[in-house]
């Protein structure tokens, strides 16, 4: 894991990486519980599901912890304000309530600790002069504002202090940085019911916007200690720009490939560059890489082999699909099912072909269901089922337990420095005594702490719901994992992909000595020779046939899904891809690279390897 990876790891938990949650984690207690707070369980009109804990003072502010949940996913985790809080709670039982943006100046008259910090613009006034192209566009804005304005103090503290101040961990925070903070994720809570696209928030963690804010809202100084404190940041480009780029080859390497001088060329770093050559988003490419290095290390065995599932190669399904009561939220591994009341719960599926139908069977319990994919991307089921499940009970309870984390120390002392050696430190750096000159020395040392964890969790008991399953129309995207890293880190996402709810294919397509395609849920890779490109596609009923169609760069290509599971496609295609190299700076360069592969018939998964052994 490069430093970027390790320092985004160290400040933010795993269950914080959905765009929502990533500067909003659970953090500090709460004292004096409110009566009159809003607790309790909450299933919204719009389906989603809102918890509210642990209500009192935060920071001297009045205060509750709520959780929004969407067909099994966490969309947000935070603390707001009890007047935010109660706005959202009236939203989610479909009582009309006008949310207020502007809470309490998060800059006040006077020094602030740090000094910067007095620089730092009200929530009012980013509400009055951020706008958008619409008012779900100016919300969208607002919003992604205000988590840009808390990840700016996050890295400031990180950056020039080595401070942690996010929520979960605000140990070392000062009182400004905890009133600043809350301040701008309760302007942010108080948005949140307003927009309409809950779980795609598409200004989060968007450098353009965080630039528009630098330079229009602090001064010049502040943006130099900004930029100063985000060096830190280029730690793990510049591990990733060695790695791809050593000054010598690998040992017991034979050295680079033609056209790959001065490019790494172990297996990890091979998949990284062949996968950014066709497109696809560069932290997607990234995890690929990843583990295709944990294979070469474990002989070529991926680490989840024999124990998670693996996902069939074939017609799948993606999506939300929603009709009375009852929905059903696709993955190409699985399937999210909501019944009523019942907690969400993941099944695994399989799709079928039985002469022009497309069936879907979904294992519920007491019995399964079996759904039929129609030509209007509609799925049709049996009509009222029984499902069986569990349904929450009660309250969120609280159970602690002694944990460990890094805890850093740093310490400074006076480091001895030869008067020649001056010009080579700052001049406000250097102390003068005398002949003698000095510079001061930091050094950080790292313990394990003991910290309390707290455990959370909501009672359940088994009940089964009846619900209709007798049309469920196609309501909304399945979001995918890369796309949520994708807009958390600020990379660059693939080129082109299709994210709309229907009928995708899984898995590994291929011609001997010809043309390769590798599908996913949003997009298809095509390889022919060394040129290789990624586009979204489809798979539509047409003509009493399954065609699978996507926009090649060199003009649209068809492929018809065969009864026993290859693609039929034309006898040759060309591919335009593009070959990387080093370019200037140590940055990726790329030049065309196209080529022609014989098609005909391609062959899916493990067969293409039982033809290759005939």
């Amino acid at each position: 894991m490069n430093s970027r990876s390790t320092l985004f790891a160290r400040r933010y938990p795993l269950r914080s990486l959905t765009p929502v949650l990533i500067t909003l984690g659970i953090a500090v207690p709460l004292v004096a519980q409110q009566p009159s707070a809003p607790q309790g369980v909450y299933h919204c009109t719009n389906g989603y599901m809102l918890t509210v804990s642990r209500c009192g003072k935060l920071q001297g502010q009045d205060a509750c912890y709520f959780k929004i949940e969407n067909k099994g996913q966490v969309l947000m985790d935070s603390p707001g304000s009890l007047s935010g809080v109660n706005k959202i709670v009236k939203k989610c039982k479909g009582e009309e309530a006008e949310a207020q943006a502007v809470v309490s100046p998060a800059a006040t008259l006077g020094p602030t600790n740090p000094s910067y910090l007095s620089e730092m613009p009200t929530p009012a006034r980013i509400v009055a002069e951020i706008k958008g192209k619409d008012a779900e566009d100016t919300g969208e804005r607002q919003m992604g504002a205000f988590m840009a304005l808390v990840k700016i103090i996050d890295d400031m503290a990180w950056g020039l202090g080595h401070r942690y101040v996010n929520d979960a961990d605000n140990r070392a925070a000062t009182p400004d940085e905890k009133r600043i903070r809350f301040a701008y994720e309760t302007a942010y809570a108080d948005l949140w019911h307003k927009v309409t696209n809950r779980e795609g928030h598409v200004y989060d963690h968007d450098p353009a916007l965080r630039n528009e804010l630098l330079a229009k809202f602090f001064s010049e100084n502040f943006r130099a200690q900004y930029f100063q404190s985000d060096k830190n940041a280029m730690a793990g480009y510049k591990a990733f720009q060695e790695k791809m780029y050593p000054k010598t080859p690998p040992p017991g390497s034979n050295g680079p490939a033609a056209g790959e001088r001065g490019m790494a060329n172990d297996a990890g770093s091979v998949a990284v560059r062949h996968c950014v050559e066709s497109g696809r988003s560069e932290i997607e490419c990234l995890g690929e890489g990843f583990k295709e290095g944990l294979k070469e290390l474990t002989g070529g065995h991926s680490l989840t082999e024999g124990i998670v599932p693996e996902t069939p190669t074939g017609l799948r399904l993606t999506g939300v699909y929603s009709g009375e009561k009852f929905a059903l939220t696709f993955g190409l591994d699985n399937v999210t099912v909501n019944c009523g009341t019942l907690v969400p719960q993941g099944v695994g599926y399989t799709v079928e072909r039985n002469d022009l139908q497309v069936l879907v069977r979904v294992p519920l319990s007491p019995k399964p269901i079996v759904l039929s994919y129609k030509a209007d991307g509609k799925l049709a089921g049996p009509g009222p089922v029984d499902v069986a499940g569990r349904v929450v009970i009660g309250g969120m309870h609280d159970s602690t337990s002694t944990g460990y984390q890094m805890q850093a120390n740093t310490t400074t002392t006076q480091k001895q420095i030869d008067a020649n050696d001056v010009p080579n430190y700052n001049a406000s750096d250097v102390h003068q005594n005398g002949m003698e000159f000095s510079t001061n020395q930091q050094t950080t040392t790292y313990e394990m702490a003991p910290t309390t964890v707290h455990h959370y969790s909501v009672p359940t008991a088994p009940k089964t719901e009846h619900c209709n399953v007798a049309s469920l129309a196609p309501t909304g995207q399945a979001q995918s994992v890369s796309g949520v890293l994708t807009t958390v880190l600020g990379s660059q996402a693939r080129k082109s992909s299709n994210t709309t709810p229907g009928l995708r294919l899984n898995g590994s397509y291929g011609a001997p000595n010809g043309l390769k395609i590798e599908f996913r849920e949003d997009s298809a890779t095509l390889e022919c020779g060394e040129a290789r490109n990624s586009e979204g596609y489809v798979v539509v009923p047409e003509n009493g046939q399954l065609v699978v169609k996507f926009q090649n760069n060199t003009g649209p290509l068809s492929f018809i899904l065969q009864p026993n599971g290859s693609l039929a496609g034309p006898a040759t295609i060309d591919v335009a891809g593009r070959k990387a190299h080093q370019g200037a700076y140590g940055h990726l360069a790329y030049t065309p690279q196209n080529a022609r592969c014989s098609v005909g018939m391609l062959i899916a998964g493990k067969q293409q390897v039982r033809q290759a052994q005939r």
